[in-house]
This record gives structure tokens, C-alpha cells and sequence, in this order.
């Protein structure tokens, strides 16, 4: 989504919240087959990663500091 002001930033938050509620095999095939399990980003040192190692990464940090 790039159309300017924080409608990428609200994309991504939808996004990541239906994810989250649905889970990956909720989403429809449409939405998630264009991304072909990748994230690509502008921010260095994370220009094109595997969704899956973010989602293990994060479980990490998760795991090492419970609530």
C-alpha cells in the first residue's frame, strides 16, 4: 500500500491484526500469495527476510521476557 500518509501504516496493522486473529490458513489465498512468504522493507539489514524467521524471532524475544 502506498498511497501516501499513514494509510501503509494502517494496511499493516489491519493486516497483522486479521493474521493474528485468523491465522495464516484464515487469510485469503488473494492476499497472502502476492507476499510469497517474504517482507520486504526499507529499514537495513532487513530488506527482503522470510516472514517465518520474523515470526520466530519475535516468539523468541516473547519466550525470554514472559509477562
Amino acid at each position: 500500500m502506498q498511497t501516501g500518509l499513514d494509510t501503509d501504516s494502517i494496511g499493516a496493522t489491519a493486516g497483522a491484526w486479521a493474521g493474528a486473529f485468523l491465522g495464516l490458513s484464515g487469510l485469503p489465498d488473494a492476499l497472502v500469495d502476492p507476499l510469497e512468504a517474504r517482507c520486504r522493507s526499507a529499514v537495513f539489514g532487513f530488506a527482503d527476510l522470510a516472514i517465518s524467521s520474523l515470526a520466530e524471532r519475535t516468539l523468541a524475544i516473547v519466550e525470554a521476557h514472559p509477562a
